[in-house]
């Protein structure tokens, strides 16, 4: 029993399946507050379909970026042209040009950790080990006109940005265990 005064957030666990890939799916903790997280979109359409700020960008020589305010991540598909072609030395030197901060590189049906790490990139391999699947980046990304990177993926494939159901049960959390499976699970589940 909470005898502080002081409220206890909310964990909110998002758990989608990638249409594009049934096989895969994005899992995500996020602390909320539940009353306004039911008021706000996952994305706003109009803010990322507006061309005002991308425009700035829009010269002959180079303009700096600005990091917007707010920040999240998100996974993206990569080096497509390589799909389909073996795990090889050229492959490696076109993954090196990602500047990836770490390289994974796993089989069809393999486990692999499900930890964030930001410019990390893997690569999916097919069922004979050797035929790449796909490639993946984990990215840092402006959170201007989505709530977190997941709402990019809806915006991306065209889904309702109504927020997503939560799994709100803190003690049914705990009782699986889950920090045992991923180590940076938030504070309040451990």
């Amino acid at each position: 029993m909470n005898t502080d005064n002081t409220k206890t957030p909310e964990i909110k666990i998002v758990v989608a399946k990638v249409k594009a890939d049934p096989r895969k799916i994005n899992f995500s903790f996020r602390e909320v507050d539940p009353v306004e997280d039911a008021k706000t979109p996952d994305y706003d359409a109009k803010v990322l379909e507006a061309t005002t700020e991308a425009d700035k960008y829009r010269s002959h020589h180079k303009v700096k970026y600005e990091q917007p305010a707010s920040h999240g991540f998100n996974s993206l598909n990569v080096l497509q042209p390589l799909w389909s072609r073996p795990w090889d030395q050229y492959a490696l030197n076109m993954v090196g040009s990602l500047r990836p901060s770490y390289i994974r590189v796993v089989g069809q049906g393999q486990g692999f950790t499900l930890d964030a790490c930001s410019w990390r990139v893997t690569v999916h391999l097919e069922e004979d080990d050797r035929t790449i699947r796909e490639i993946t980046q984990e990215v840092e990304v402006g959170l201007v006109g989505a709530k977190h990177g997941h709402g990019f993926s809806k915006y991306e494939q065209g889904d309702d940005p109504k927020p997503c159901v939560a799994f709100g049960n803190i003690r049914g959390i705990k009782k699986i265990n889950i920090k045992d499976e991923w180590p940076h699970v938030p504070r309040i589940l451990q």
